[in-house]
């Protein structure tokens, strides 16, 4: 999927804002919702005792370990207290236990449909453990 990251609307100090806190031990919401064509500050709260690394997309790898299509693209994110692992167009969000930070963005309206989350650990997403994602 190709997207383009053109007539976004600008950053502004105004955006929706999430919060979603991730752990091992518990699943997240069922459900995420995030709007298309809005600014979104997503807060991520690591309540664990171990770094995770999470993504989103869509078709997980058979390893689960990253996504064939991202929903996250880093030229488009604005992270604070993240470690981003990021290629020429994934994301993915690294957090070390305990540890906070935001993302900021702005998904274009070609990126509206079901995404999936989830934080890569083996197993984890075959099992079902992952956040489903609306963009809508």
């Amino acid at each position: 999927m190709t997207t383009s990251y053109e007539d976004l609307p600008a950053v502004s100090e105004e955006s929706t804002k999430l919060n979603l806190n991730l752990s091992l031990s518990e699943d997240g919401p069922d459900t995420l919702r995030i709007p298309a064509g809005e600014r979104v500050t997503l807060s991520l709260f690591n309540t664990s005792d171990e770094t995770l690394e999470m993504a989103a997309g869509h078709n997980a790898f058979a390893d689960a370990s990253d996504f064939e299509d991202a929903l996250f693209e880093a030229p488009n994110m604005q992270t604070t207290a993240i470690g981003m692992t990021a290629g020429t167009r994934r994301a993915k969000v690294k957090l070390e236990p305990g540890q906070q930070g935001t993302m900021q963005f702005t998904l274009p309206f070609e990126k509206r449909g079901r995404w999936q989350m989830v934080i890569f650990r083996p197993g984890r997403f075959s099992a079902g453990r992952h956040v489903n994602v609306i963009v809508d």
